[in-house]
């Protein structure tokens, strides 16, 4: 084979691969949220709370208080130890631009040697979507926290 054929198969490639990059198969809304809070997971587990803020709206109330108060706690909780956070399967339900999710959430707060704060606690979502950025610069519409319901196991935790 030719040096110019070679040379052209290969750019063909590259092309294809930038361009499933930047254009991949669209996920379906569910997949898109289950997508969100494994991030938000990921993020909370690696302390990026930047990450994990960006998955509540601007206008986020529920556990925590609102998003300004959610992020004074996650430094503070930075500051004071590592957080470990684990979400089971999640069931989501999606009408239009919102969907509820129901889950069953773990969070470990450890302090230091000997010191840590659980709790296990049955959660409820709700996500819109809002404008957003993909790739910090494509606009795209993307699911926002907008509330979170924790019914057990918070005591001393918020």
């Amino acid at each position: 084979m030719s040096k110019t054929v070679s040379g052209a198969i290969i750019i063909l490639l590259l092309l294809a691969a930038a361009t499933w990059f930047l254009f991949p198969p669209p996920l379906s809304e569910a997949e898109q949220i289950v997508r969100l809070l494994k991030d938000t997971q990921a993020a909370a587990n690696s302390g990026n709370t930047r990450r994990v803020l960006y998955s509540l709206s601007e206008q986020y109330s529920g556990a925590g208080g609102t998003k300004k108060q959610v992020r004074l706690l996650l430094i503070q909780a930075a500051r004071e130890g590592d957080i470990s956070l684990t979400l089971n399967t999640p069931t989501v339900t999606v009408t239009g631009d919102s969907a509820t999710v129901e889950l069953f959430a773990q969070a470990a707060l450890r302090q230091g040697p000997g010191s840590e704060t659980r709790i296990n606690s049955d959660v409820t979502l709700a996500l819109r979507k809002e404008d957003g950025k993909r790739l910090l610069v494509l606009p795209a519409r993307v699911w926002r926290i907008v509330s979170a319901d924790v019914r057990t196991g918070t005591e001393g935790f918020f």
